[in-house]
């Protein structure tokens, strides 16, 4: 699947970029903003695609594209609020500090939990879930006005 993670107290995102597909592996964005704020899914590719298009320019959509069991994401939001979303589209609002979704997520958490930066957190979710993989990007809030709206961030 793939490993995100979310720090709101450093108004951070950061994905792997592996994309899998059967026993091939590719390099896949997961991140994107819309000026509300950042976000990154996992699942399908299809299926983020449909994401992507239900949040386009910060309005979220009446109609709810119908996406896969596997389907998860979250949002870091400039009020540093943290979200996290089902396949069934429905936002969740989280209260911890650090929230990570996809396969890798306990590595990434539990490397938190021994103290090492945010970016070391997955690279060694990446070298313990082989359905995460490197380069890892990571993207800030702050930068939130320099993104392109809509679109995959890479």
């Amino acid at each position: 699947m793939t490993t995100i993670l979310a720090v709101r107290s450093l108004g951070m995102l950061l994905c792997d970029t592996q994309g899998t597909y059967g026993t091939m592996h590719h390099q896949a964005r997961k991140a994107f903003c819309n000026g509300a704020g950042l976000y990154a899914a996992a699942g399908d590719a299809h299926d983020c695609e449909l994401f992507l298009a239900w949040v386009t320019d910060g309005e979220i959509r009446e109609e709810k594209p119908t996406l896969h069991e596997s389907f998860t994401a979250v949002a870091l939001l400039t009020s540093y609020a943290i979200r996290h979303c089902s396949d069934k589209l429905a936002w969740e609002d989280i209260f911890e500090n650090v929230w990570a979704i996809g396969s890798g997520r306990e590595f990434a958490i539990g490397a938190l939990c021994a103290d090492v930066s945010p970016h070391d957190a997955m690279l060694i979710a990446a070298q313990c879930d082989v359905f995460t993989g490197e380069p890892i990007q990571c993207f800030t809030l702050e930068k939130v006005g320099d993104y392109p709206k809509g679109v995959w961030l890479s």
